[in-house]
């Protein structure tokens, strides 16, 4: 396993990354290819193995607080850590039982073509946020 991230922000996904995916929307179809106006996707990556960066992929940017991002390499394991707003997640808003989906994407480019794995299979091929496994937010 070696790093290899020497992509830009808005091209992160094709190296050493992660990708989360976000859809407030419930009811989208399962065939669904594709996000919707309040979709969002974020990439973490550790540009050139140097510069940790939080890039907003797909939504729109709302409101003034920002995302934040650390990223830490310690030999060959990396630790990815985000604080991403609720203001940046509209229209979802922190409450108690709220319902959204959530999958997440981890890329591994070893110089050979990237390999990724995922929680909730619905990035890697297509976008597809009717097949977001459902997240709950507890009291």
């Amino acid at each position: 396993d070696k790093f290899v991230q020497p992509y830009s922000a808005n091209e992160l996904w094709r190296g050493d990354s992660v990708v989360v995916g976000i859809t407030p929307n419930r009811n989208t179809s399962w065939e669904q290819v594709g996000y919707g106006d309040s979709d969002h996707e974020f990439g973490m990556a550790l540009l050139n193995g140097i510069t940790p960066v939080l890039q907003r992929l797909w939504g729109m940017d709302k409101g003034s607080a920002k995302p934040l991002v650390a990223i830490k390499r310690r030999g060959a394991q990396i630790t990815y850590e985000a604080a991403i707003p609720w203001t940046q997640l509209h229209p979802l808003s922190p409450q108690a039982n709220l319902l959204f989906g959530l999958c997440f994407q981890i890329n591994d480019e070893d110089g050979r073509g990237r390999g990724y794995m995922e929680w909730g299979s619905a990035m890697g091929e297509a976008k597809r946020p009717g097949q977001f496994p459902s997240v709950r937010l507890v009291p």
